[in-house]
């Protein structure tokens, strides 16, 4: 065994070994982002290429990311509620989820839990609020997996 390793992760905190951990089961996972604002939109990609994840795109509208969706194929989209155009988050992922199969988490400053629940959504996608911090959207995917 190469101790050295043991003895560096035994310095990291519980929350960082469980990024680690955690961060494994995204390694490779296709993520399109639908997300309104770029700045945000930005630092999410950054943060999901850090874990290993490959974001296949980036979208503001829910129209936009139900073309995108049937030939990206992605394994996660991660949904922001409020969306530029016609379409909300919930709306678009409702349509998404009868074309393809893949899993949805949605972000949002104010989660609409009630709308969320309405469509028997809230089971099938977790959902974070904003701003993402690097561990909740982690768990939120890898929640994701197991539903």
């Amino acid at each position: 065994y190469n101790m050295r390793f043991f003895r560096n992760v035994s310095t990291y905190s519980c929350k960082q070994r469980e990024i680690m951990i955690n961060g494994n089961l995204l390694k490779q996972k296709r993520i399109l982002i639908v997300e309104d604002e770029a700045i945000i939109a930005l630092s999410t990609a950054n943060t999901l290429k850090s874990i290993g994840c490959i974001v296949v795109g980036i979208t503001g509208t829910g129209e936009k990311a139900i073309e995108l969706v049937e030939f990206l194929i992605p394994d996660f989209v991660l949904m922001h509620i409020r969306l530029a155009g016609k379409l909300d988050g919930i709306d678009t992922a409702v349509i998404i989820l009868e074309k393809i199969t893949t899993r949805i988490v949605f972000v949002s400053s104010h989660i609409n839990l009630n709308k969320i629940c309405a469509l028997k959504l809230s089971e099938l996608c977790p959902s974070i609020e904003k701003p993402v911090q690097e561990a909740e959207l982690i768990s939120a995917l890898v929640k994701s997996l197991s539903s």
